[in-house]
């Protein structure tokens, strides 16, 4: 895992579209620390 093998520099996890929404989903595992999301294009509207 990347997180483990730089302890000491923040994740930062980004995408654009459903990239996003799957940055979001990783972010709210648990065992994940995530610094920040961004979300570029984030697709607010539900179908």
């Amino acid at each position: 895992m990347t997180a483990a093998k730089y302890p000491h520099h923040p994740l930062i996890l980004a995408g654009k579209t459903m990239g996003s929404r799957v940055s979001c989903l990783v972010a709210a595992e648990n065992g994940i620390w995530a610094s920040a999301v961004v979300c570029l294009g984030y697709p607010l509207k539900v179908c």
